[in-house]
């Protein structure tokens, strides 16, 4: 009996309503909290703000933890180079006028060096038959004259021959050289006679230059004009030398005292295309 009674007792306690219960009703989740904006909120700032923090997150996932990039990322830097490296350098602006200049220059150049190439090339053809004889010439000439035959064609020889076109000598203030026995057979071949400068000028040049301004007076002043006269009357192939169909026969002649000699005087004759006598001639009839 004591028992139920107590427990009565504490089930009236239990009903009864305090007064500070009245505003409790049940148990509710907890209101949400009113945040109070005193200014209103810019989205451009916020959009910027959160776009930087998305970038840094990005970059801090390519660091390790010691804070350096790992090696994957180096190399992907290395192979894959940023825009700036990738960027071409700046051309400086040309000036058309000097592009021009420079084009034509050059153009001018390659036009002269095949002119000249074919210049030497014509010249070799032509003066492939020429041959070429010097006279009273020192060894450092006759040198120059090989040198002159290899570059712009021709051939030497050291003794006359027939074919010499072109006789090459030293000359003195007047243009003209000494009497010497090439000179001689020279004009009965009616040949070119040409100093010596002919030669210097051709090879400095490297072209074939005019003989005429190079063609000697003679061997002294009285006799000026001599070879250029022996030139142009033999030019014609049909020409006649100067001996032609003449006959000469030596009946005494001291080669000891005389000069030149008889083998001379008869090297003379037969280029001027006459004869020589080994006997003596018949007396005329009728004398």
């Amino acid at each position: 009996s004591n028992i139920s009674s107590r427990a009565h007792q504490r089930s009236s306690k239990n009903s009864e309503i305090s007064p500070e219960d009245d505003c409790i009703v049940e148990e509710s989740t907890p209101p949400t909290p009113i945040l109070k904006v005193s200014k209103p909120l810019d989205t451009k700032t916020t959009l910027n703000k959160t776009l930087s923090k998305v970038q840094d997150g990005k970059q801090k996932e390519g660091k390790n933890q010691t804070g350096t990039e790992t090696p994957k990322k180096e190399k992907e830097k290395k192979n894959h180079p940023t825009n700036e490296t990738m960027k071409p350098p700046k051309k400086q602006k040309e000036d058309p006028l000097k592009k021009q200049k420079e084009e034509k220059s050059q153009s001018e150049n390659e036009t002269t060096k095949i002119q000249k190439k074919q210049s030497i090339a014509e010249t070799t053809r032509y003066t492939k038959n020429f041959l070429f004889l010097g006279s009273g010439l020192k060894k450092a000439m006759l040198e120059q004259i090989i040198v002159f035959t290899h570059k712009l064609g021709g051939s030497m020889t050291k003794d006359w021959r027939d074919g010499v076109s072109h006789l090459i000598v030293q000359t003195d203030d007047d243009n003209c050289t000494p009497r010497t026995m090439k000179y001689l057979i020279a004009l009965l071949s009616g040949c070119w006679i040409v100093s010596y400068e002919w030669i210097t000028q051709c090879l400095i040049h490297q072209e074939w230059f005019d003989e005429e301004k190079f063609e000697i007076l003679g061997d002294t002043p009285q006799t000026a004009g001599t070879p250029k006269k022996s030139r142009l009357a033999l030019a014609n192939p049909k020409a006649k030398r100067l001996f032609h169909g003449l006959k000469f026969y030596f009946a005494f002649y001291n080669e000891v005292v005389a000069q030149p000699s008889k083998e001379d005087l008869v090297k003379l004759i037969l280029f001027g295309h006459g004869t020589e006598l080994k006997n003596p001639p018949l007396p005329p009839t009728g004398q």
